[in-house]
């Protein structure tokens, strides 16, 4: 009786902590990259009812033990998808390596720094259809960046009116061009940061040998990432407007950036 009693107090506790666990998971995050991702069709994903008739959150919450948001959205995935291909049997070599625990737990460190929620964002970079300017549009920008000073240096020297009311002129332009660019950055202010976060785990995690050979391009797609990163390193600076001097300083770099249309070409 004693046995029994014991028995039924450890299953109530390892259920009380399986429904803790799934209450701190945003489960709408996690599965937004499964219903986001366009190869996942009908015929091959468990449907919503059969998942809900599995209990497949809290199926999720037990076998969950990644280290970053990114990873959780693939687990739910991997969960919720049929594939012929088995993961285990292909990666059988370096699921092995895993038993290395200071390993191990070196790579667990690196993706935890994906583990803030605004991780869960990254997937919009990815699938979500991004709108390329024409080359017209592209031209139009690369003309605009120039004209303000342009215009400004020929006010100096003939100190005329029309010319002023040029300057003005191409300046509102600019300002437009400018905000228009970034009000559709905006959708993506919390993801840029975690893809600049994303960026360097992953050039840290290709470095090691025992992953290096998953992917032996990523050196290659990373340095071409490297003119995105300095744009987007301009604008995480719009996210930490901590004081007084940060505000003066972001307001003369945003006026600079409006007169060179920084990063419209790019949008």
């Amino acid at each position: 009786n004693l046995l029994s009693v014991i028995a039924n107090l450890s299953g109530k506790t390892k259920e009380s902590v399986q429904e803790t666990k799934q209450a701190f998971l945003d489960m709408e995050s996690v599965s937004r990259y499964f219903y986001n991702q366009e190869s996942t069709t009908d015929s091959n994903r468990i449907s919503d009812k059969v998942w809900d008739d599995l209990d497949g959150d809290n199926l999720f919450a037990f076998a969950d033990h990644t280290h970053s948001c990114p990873g959780k959205q693939l687990l739910y995935h991997s969960l919720r998808t049929l594939s012929g291909k088995n993961f285990i049997t292909q990666n059988e070599k370096l699921i092995d390596t895993f038993d290395d625990d200071n390993w191990r737990l070196s790579i667990e460190k690196e993706l935890a720094r994906l583990s803030h929620h605004n991780a869960y964002e990254l997937e919009a970079l990815f699938q979500q259809t991004q709108d390329v300017p024409s080359k017209t549009m592209q031209q139009l920008y690369r003309g605009c960046r120039l004209l303000p000073f342009t215009l400004a240096a020929l006010f100096l020297i003939s100190n005329q009116t029309i010319t002023l009311l040029l300057l003005l002129t191409a300046v509102i332009l600019n300002v437009v061009l400018h905000y228009k660019h970034k009000y559709r950055l905006w959708g993506y202010l919390h993801a840029f940061p975690q893809f600049l976060t994303l960026l360097k785990v992953a050039s840290r995690l290709h470095k090691d040998s025992g992953l290096s050979h998953l992917s032996p391009d990523l050196d290659r797609h990373i340095h071409a990432l490297k003119p995105l990163q300095r744009e987007l390193q301009l604008f995480q600076l719009d996210t930490k407007l901590d004081s007084d001097a940060a505000i003066i300083g972001y307001v003369l770099i945003e006026i600079l950036r409006i007169f060179l249309l920084q990063g419209s070409e790019c949008s």
